[in-house]
């Protein structure tokens, strides 16, 4: 379901809110539990990206709110120009630890990756080795740095989580 709200209130402008990805759930005929994203849109303000969770029980025969939850989550970063041969220079498996590989491929002129435990994302590049691993749904600061060798052929991957580094993973493949 996709729908748009406009604001209500006072002067000026009002933003509007669209919601995408709603869903109600009743357990047990007393709770209900409302999960939506939304994007809220002001005239001269960037977007707003929202994860909402809202209670709401059945008490003395009427429906109350009982828990109201936004997280704000992150816009998509600008990405920056890469030549497609240094994205391709960057594709492979690298070796975190064993047993436990980080995958980088070239799709549709994007890098994704992916390892045990972390869905698959678009790694959005800030330079040729610096990419953001990019989640719409979490506000987790993750950049994958690609390290090159002397011959300029990369050689390991690093992952900086909140600006510390991780794990450097050695490329296998």
């Amino acid at each position: 379901m996709n729908r748009s709200v406009a604001g209500a209130g006072g002067g000026g402008p009002q933003p509007q809110f669209v919601f995408d990805d709603e869903r109600i759930r009743i357990y047990g005929g007393t709770t209900a539990v409302w999960t939506a994203r939304s994007v809220r849109r002001l005239p001269g303000s960037p977007e707003i990206r929202l994860r909402s969770t809202d209670v709401i029980v059945k008490q003395d025969g009427r429906w109350r709110w009982a828990s109201v939850h936004s997280t704000r989550l992150p816009t998509r970063p600008a990405a920056a120009f890469v030549e497609a041969a240094v994205l391709q220079a960057h594709a492979g498996e690298y070796e975190i630890a064993p047993g436990r590989t980080l995958t980088v491929t070239l799709e549709n002129g994007a890098l994704r990756g992916s390892a045990a435990g972390v869905r698959q994302r678009e790694l959005i590049p800030r330079s040729g080795t610096e990419f953001v691993w990019f989640s719409p749904d979490s506000n987790a600061d993750m950049v994958i740095v690609f390290v090159r060798g002397d011959g300029g052929r990369t050689t390991h991957a690093v992952l900086r989580r909140d600006g510390v580094e991780a794990w450097r993973a050695r490329r296998v493949r």
